[in-house]
């Protein structure tokens, strides 16, 4: 079985979309594969200028997403086909895409495919900051979180369809957005 998919490649300082057709991957022991419905962007991923960040080939694209498990892996007990979830993991701009299962939680039943999507990636660099940072950034944080001036959960700016990937980064990367661009996959 086959489902399109996005890859990321360098093309002089930007990194540029190119969608594929690749088999649809099978979990592994301790992993779950997701139907993916949503994923969305991340400036981060795109940083093709930076020599931290040069690609040296084709990579899969997205690293975070909302969907529905279709199959377990070996030892898998947490979850099961059916299931909502939202985590993250290399190549979600893709109909299918393999999750480790400590990078997947239930994806709550009051969020959208896109909002559940936009959570990931948000809520995980938040928690590094707030309990492994080491700086003051992290109070300051603390601080305006207690006041209520700031929102952990991302606000979902724009949803694109799947085949719009390249004018969502366009969107993004004009920084027209004032909260998280998100793909409908399915």
């Amino acid at each position: 079985m086959h489902m399109k998919a996005f890859s990321l490649r360098q093309e002089g300082a930007r990194a540029a979309l190119e969608l594929r057709e690749v088999p649809v991957p099978q979990p592994g022991k301790g992993e779950v594969l997701v139907r993916v419905r949503a994923a969305s962007l991340n400036r981060g991923e795109f940083l093709a200028s930076s020599a931290h960040y040069a690609l040296s080939g084709p990579r899969p694209a997205g690293g975070d997403a909302a969907g529905e498990v279709h199959a377990v892996g070996e030892g898998v007990t947490a979850f099961k086909a059916g299931d909502r979830v939202m985590g993250r993991a290399r190549g979600c701009f893709a109909g299918y895409v393999v999750m480790a299962v400590e990078q997947t939680v239930p994806a709550p039943q009051r969020l959208t495919w896109e909002q559940a999507a936009a959570v990931p990636l948000v809520f995980v660099t938040v928690y590094e900051i707030l309990h492994i940072g080491g700086t003051v950034f992290p109070d300051l944080l603390r601080s305006l979180a207690n006041q209520g001036r700031m929102a952990i959960v991302g606000y979902v700016d724009r949803v694109f369809s799947f085949d719009q990937l390249p004018a969502a980064k366009a969107y993004m990367d004009s920084d027209a957005q004032i909260g998280k661009v998100v793909v409908r996959v399915a």
